[in-house]
């Protein structure tokens, strides 16, 4: 018999882009730039049948490109997580057990070629594991995701796609399907996915094809047996839905004294929220 120790962790599975292809003649031989737009228009002039271009692909490129390593100012350990941009303020998404031991005011996010840039945690939720922190400055290197959260259930087969930093590795991109759901640790609700992962991916935010964040990577599935082993295809993530992202712009407009009009509206509401009669 065994039993199950959930370990903190994070993932996502490469897609390829293949393109099935005949012998048939190219009306126009001129060449295009490599955009996905031109492709396609190539792809309709060449007349050539049959040629899928997978709007998961687009979705991993764009995560990629959103992907960051999360770390303290001494640079030991790391988790990961995804740049975002929402109403103005530049947030990363990750797990709360990422950054439950750094400075709060003093988070590192790393991008592209080591640049650093300084954050500070904006929003907590301990009990499903995720954190919301804020950009001290922008981070050039990376280019952030409109952060879109999705409103509909996860369901079991669901094909999500995610970037990370597995310990020992660069970035690495990865899909997975929706296995299963389990309570776990005091009723959290967890959902399950078949993928891989690791320490250091952490974290990691899960997409679906349509580019909107459904889940956060928490844990990897470790049966222990005579000696423990790791199974590495079985990973735990939060719905992102819990996210309350009214707390989360209320925060960041605190922090920056900002006077835009949506941050009146959110002090205002949150004003109205505390003296409001039972």
């Amino acid at each position: 018999m065994f039993h199950k120790l959930i370990v903190p962790a994070c993932f996502m599975l490469v897609s390829l882009l293949s393109f099935s292809c005949d012998t048939g003649t190219v009306k126009n031989s001129h060449i295009m730039p490599p955009s996905t737009t031109n492709m396609e228009e190539l792809i309709l002039e060449s007349g050539v049948e049959n040629i899928t271009i997978s709007p998961q692909t687009r979705i991993e490129r764009r995560v990629r490109n959103a992907a960051v390593k999360i770390t303290g100012k001494d640079l030991s350990g790391h988790g990961s997580g995804s740049y975002f941009i929402y109403r103005g303020f530049h947030l990363v998404i990750t797990a709360y057990h990422v950054v439950d031991e750094i400075d709060p005011q003093h988070i590192v996010v790393i991008g592209k070629d080591r640049e650093r840039v300084e954050a500070h945690l904006l929003y907590a939720d301990a009990h499903n594991d995720i954190a919301v922190i804020q950009l001290k400055n922008v981070l050039e290197s990376r280019n952030p995701m409109p952060l879109t959260i999705s409103q509909n259930e996860p369901l079991a087969g669901d094909v999500l796609t995610y970037t990370g930093f597995p310990n020992g590795h660069e970035m690495l991109t990865f899909q997975g399907r929706i296995a299963g759901f389990e309570n776990v640790r005091d009723n959290r609700h967890a959902i399950l996915i078949h993928t891989y992962g690791w320490f250091g991916s952490s974290g990691s935010c899960l997409f679906n094809e349509r580019g909107q964040l459904v889940a956060i990577l928490w844990g990897v599935d470790v049966e222990v047996f005579v000696m423990p082993q790791a199974q590495e295809d079985l990973i735990y993530a939060s719905a992102a839905d819990v996210i309350d992202m009214n707390k989360v712009i209320l925060q960041a407009c605190r922090h920056t004294q900002s006077s835009r009009p949506i941050c009146r509206r959110a002090l205002e509401n949150d004003i109205l929220q505390r003296f409001r009669p039972e």
